[in-house]
């Protein structure tokens, strides 16, 4: 019989909340991945009830196979169940939060090594250098792995290791870190392709546009803090009219998320104005509307600044709608628009000292450094200014460009390519041999509680303590007496352990010899769980020292 092949992670994937490219991307390859029946069972590992309630509703308004098995199960879960299923591999949704902390745990309790895999997002909050740290270590495994969208994110994720090595020192020189593999984000080819001319004339006339005028789309956050500064563009507009041309023969659509409260998009229309420019913004738009805006549209338009961006998912959107693409030279943009043939890149330029930043970062908003950085960004707007213009003046370019970009996308780009571009990568992975064959399983940045806090009480339990049952405990263990364990223990504590532990303390027993007659009795429990089932049992005075307790008198 063939071994089932399960999949498993610690995070939702799904997520309510305002529109970002983060929970769209994770959203539409968990869609795609389910759906592609690569795995026999999904495994989700949530924080708490709350998360698996929400996360299921979630769920239930995904169009999943109805032959899918999906688990959601606790992550108090996580060590019984590695411990007895066989994991294909994890995967994480961020390659911040857990994959340390996951890969103790598979190191101490899985079958077989299985890999870790993680996927960039944004990479530039000052804390991140301390946060991907702990991946430095001797539990990290060849077979773990951060998946970078793009190019340039994997040479961020290889600075970043390289920034934090250089602070841990040649002690850590033994230790590894992941290794770093660049696969895309995708898009849905089936909600992005290019629109018939029925739909391209409806989306504009409901736009009070013409089939003449030439309409530019700007589509993101609408903010210059988080993802781009739009003075340039209208720098290179006002240029433009200079140029000659037809301030009516042009329309810009500025459409995006808004930050309640936030003041720039009304200076943003007061400065398009000023200038004689027709400038729409369409503020928060939800599909529908987004879609009817791309299939209107005649250029897009994207000039990220901002290292928050590591990829550019509107720019596969565009290009899935047959678009023409200006973008900025910046970052995972390079990867999507081909120079000249799916669009143009402008040129940028960056602040190579960046020290008051990075000392500032740490003590103020992420709204304030990210500003800063992005306006040390340049997008030069001469050249920005001579790429519209060509694409204006010349609607078989626009439409060349336009289809290229979109064979591109459906060629590259769609999410059956990416998922299968990951179910390679996790078969690759397992290839690849562990040395150590069993790696460290307790991370040294985990808090050691027991050392840390050990003068906290009076004594501890030692090997040496002799322990008996109580008249409670006889009660108990003659069902004479209720059972009490608390919601959140029952992972670790049930009646089958409680009632073998009293069995054994029907005469007095040291602890020592009660814990190792417990794992004869329960096979692969563990040392630290038996201790805590010990020290529980005395607290509820199950059971209790022979010898008297000392008192301070």
């Amino acid at each position: 019989m063939t071994a089932k092949r399960i999949w498993g992670t610690l995070d939702p994937f799904v997520e309510g909340g305002a529109y970002m490219g983060r929970k769209v991307a994770n959203a539409g390859f968990l869609q795609t991945l389910i759906g592609s029946g690569t795995f026999d069972e999904y495994h989700f590992f949530l924080a708490d009830g709350a998360t698996i309630s929400n996360t299921k509703k979630n769920f239930q308004q995904m169009a999943l196979p109805s032959r899918a098995v999906i688990r959601f199960l606790g992550r108090r879960q996580l060590p019984g169940q590695l411990a007895t299923t066989p994991y294909h591999c994890f995967h994480l949704s961020d390659c911040i939060n857990w994959p340390a902390s996951l890969a103790a745990l598979r190191n101490r309790y899985a079958r077989q090594l299985f890999p870790i895999t993680s996927l960039t997002h944004s990479l530039s909050p000052t804390r991140y250098v301390r946060e991907m740290l702990p991946q430095i270590w001797q539990g990290t495994t060849s077979r773990d792995c951060i998946v970078s969208s793009s190019t340039a994110g994997r040479r961020v994720v290889e600075n970043i290791f390289a920034q934090a090595r250089a602070y841990l020192g040649r002690s850590w020189e033994d230790a590894q870190e992941p290794v770093c593999r660049v696969i895309p984000l995708g898009i849905d080819l089936d909600g992005f392709s290019p629109p018939t001319p029925e739909e391209r004339m409806l989306a504009r006339q409901e736009r009070a546009v013409g089939d003449k005028e030439v309409v530019l789309l700007v589509f993101g956050r609408i903010s210059p803090h988080s993802k781009m500064d739009l003075l340039p563009l209208l720098r290179a507009l006002q240029r433009l009219f200079w140029r000659g041309i037809s301030r009516p023969s042009l329309c810009l659509w500025v459409a995006g998320w808004v930050d309640a409260g936030d003041e720039f998009p009304a200076t943003l229309k007061t400065l398009a104005r000023n200038m004689g420019l027709r400038m729409e913004l369409i503020p928060s738009p939800d599909e529908r509307v987004k879609r009817r805006l791309f299939a209107g549209a005649d250029i897009f338009v994207s000039l990220a600044d901002n290292p928050q961006e590591t990829f550019g998912l509107s720019l596969l959107e565009a290009g899935g709608m047959g678009l023409p693409v200006v973008a900025s030279d910046f970052d995972g943009y390079r990867d999507i628009v081909v120079h000249g043939q799916t669009g143009f890149l402008v040129p940028t330029m960056g602040n190579p000292q960046t020290s008051m930043i990075d000392e500032m970062a740490p003590l103020v908003s992420d709204y304030h450094y990210h500003l800063w950085l992005s306006q040390g960004t340049v997008v030069a707007v001469p050249p920005l200014a001579d790429r519209l213009y060509q694409l204006i003046q010349d609607v078989t370019l626009r439409q060349r460009m336009g289809l290229a970009g979109h064979e591109r996308v459906a060629a590259r780009f769609s999410w059956e390519r990416v998922v299968a571009q990951y179910v390679e990568l996790w078969n690759d992975l397992w290839s690849v041999p562990v040395d150590p064959p069993r790696p460290l399983q307790t991370h040294p940045l985990n808090m050691a509680y027991g050392k840390v806090f050990e003068r906290y009480c009076s004594t501890t339990l030692s090997p040496s303590t002799r322990l008996v049952w109580t008249r409670c405990g006889q009660a108990t263990y003659r069902q004479q007496d209720f059972l009490l364990i608390y919601a959140g223990l029952e992972d670790w504590i049930t009646p089958e352990l409680v009632r073998q532990l009293l069995f054994f303390c029907r005469k007095p027993i040291t602890a020592e010899r009660l814990i190792k007659k417990m794992q004869e009795w329960f096979p692969g429990m563990g040392e630290d769980r038996l201790y805590l089932v010990v020290l529980w049992a005395c607290k509820q005075d199950l059971i209790t020292m022979v010898d008297a307790w000392e008192q301070n008198d």
